[in-house]
């Protein structure tokens, strides 16, 4: 036990470790510290991914998952001897002493090339927490929602709080823009204040993240001799790499600009936009399958809530609990409401789209020397990777995985509604842009 498995990282529902043996990592729900379990089940995970996401996300970004029986000891190993490496903002959750089992995926912090590949430095693995990528445009929204983002107004919030020291300047506008130079931009105010939204691993060790940085941190130095700009233009053509069979269900999506954003680039309409088919691309595909205000919202919670008081079999009916496989699809219930079955529809689509908002991505990347080969970006390469050229004609082998896709409880709706106004309230106050 001691030499298989290691801490690798955790979010707000699951704690992840690693075995090196095996090239595999194993996901464990948390609970609260009282025991009780509020995140959706492995189960549901597992079901959400597999029989519902696989419609709006191609196989290229999705990573192969399967229920498995935790070893011997895992659990206590966690609780005890890992339980210094975990940050202490996150030490408010435990895992599950009663757990039994996982879902275990492969290790993203590596790759494996081909035999014909001469594998030359380290594997990096950034990991992004893209956020929501769209203002929003429906008639419910706001003026101010639809010309500040989410993510840069909620930052006023969490500074407040002491959730965080001080602000990140990220935007995710400009990381959805498929502009190179605004994406790169947003990369560079990530690595600058990571929060919880960036960090990077080299051969599956983390080296940058927010509770490593200190005043003699930098960027160049947790990278050895790679080079920053290189790997960071790398990791842009990597997340506009497109898969050229997704057929994506909303078109080109439309440039914004956030007033709240510190980039001054300005773009060019007819070039700046996102491949179609690459992965930020399909996030905002599923981002975009609902656009309603959280007032809307509400009214939608509360009919949906008053028809499951009245009649117990409804929920279970509509699957609001899963199954997923054909969750946006009404039941033929002949009795229901048409009201209460749009409100319905609408707080899935919601939750479809929450879902999408709070997901990660992994770009991993590897420099290959393919002296004497004749490889391009369109030749074959193992499974799910691609190649890269990089500005300065070096190859990379890199992989794109989007990962967190977890369903959204429908219980959950009340916080993400409260959450909302206090995020937009609060950034009245205290912000001179809001005026």
């Amino acid at each position: 036990m001691e030499e298989e498995w290691c801490y690798r990282g955790e979010g707000n529902a699951s704690i992840v470790v690693a075995c090196a043996k095996k090239n595999i990592v194993y996901r464990i729900k948390k609970v609260e510290k009282d025991g009780t379990i509020k995140a959706k089940s492995n189960l549901d995970v597992l079901d959400f991914v597999k029989n519902f996401m696989k419609s709006f996300i191609s196989f290229q970004f999705l990573v192969p998952m399967k229920f498995v029986k935790l070893p011997d000891g895992l659990i206590e190993k966690i609780q005890t001897s890992w339980r210094r490496l975990r940050p202490e903002y996150r030490l408010c959750k435990n895992v599950d002493c009663a757990s039994v089992e996982a879902i275990e995926m492969p290790d993203l912090c590596f790759l494996y090339p081909a035999d014909t590949c001469q594998v030359i430095s380290p594997t990096y693995t950034f990991e992004i927490k893209p956020k929501w990528g769209l203002l929003p445009v429906g008639e419910s929204a706001s003026g101010l929602k639809k010309s500040n983002c989410r993510f840069c107004m909620h930052q006023f919030l969490k500074v407040r709080d002491e959730k965080w020291s001080r602000r990140s300047l990220y935007c995710p506008i400009d990381l959805f823009s498929g502009c190179a130079t605004r994406m790169k931009y947003a990369l560079c105010k990530l690595h600058s204040c990571p929060q919880n939204n960036f960090c990077i691993y080299r051969n599956g060790q983390k080296i940058w993240c927010d509770e490593s940085l200190d005043e003699k941190s930098t960027f160049e130095n947790c990278l050895d001799s790679a080079s920053t700009d290189e790997l960071l233009d790398v990791v842009v053509k990597s997340l506009l790499y497109p898969d050229k069979g997704y057929n994506s269900t909303t078109g080109l999506h439309t440039r914004q600009l956030c007033h709240l954003s510190s980039c001054e680039h300005l773009c060019n309409d007819e070039c700046d936009r996102l491949s179609a088919g690459c992965v930020l691309s399909q996030i905002l595909d599923v981002q975009s399958v609902d656009d309603i205000d959280h007032e809307e919202l509400h009214s939608h919670f509360i009919k949906a809530s008053h028809a499951f008081s009245a009649d117990s079999e409804l929920r279970r009916l509509h699957n609001i609990d899963g199954p997923y496989s054909h969750w946006l699809e009404l039941p033929l219930i002949d009795s229901i409401d048409p009201d209460v079955a749009y409100s319905i529809l609408k707080i899935k689509k919601y939750l479809v789209s929450r879902s999408a908002k709070d997901c990660s991505i992994l770009i991993t990347v590897q420099l290959m020397n393919l002296e004497g080969q004749n490889v391009s970006e369109d030749s074959e390469s193992p499974e799910r990777t691609f190649f890269i050229t990089s500005d300065i004609g070096n190859r990379y082998l890199c992989c794109v995985t989007i990962i967190d896709l977890d369903p959204k409880s429908f219980n959950k709706i009340p916080t993400y509604i409260e959450e909302e106004k206090n995020v937009v309230g609060y950034f009245l106050e205290s912000s001179p842009a809001a005026l």
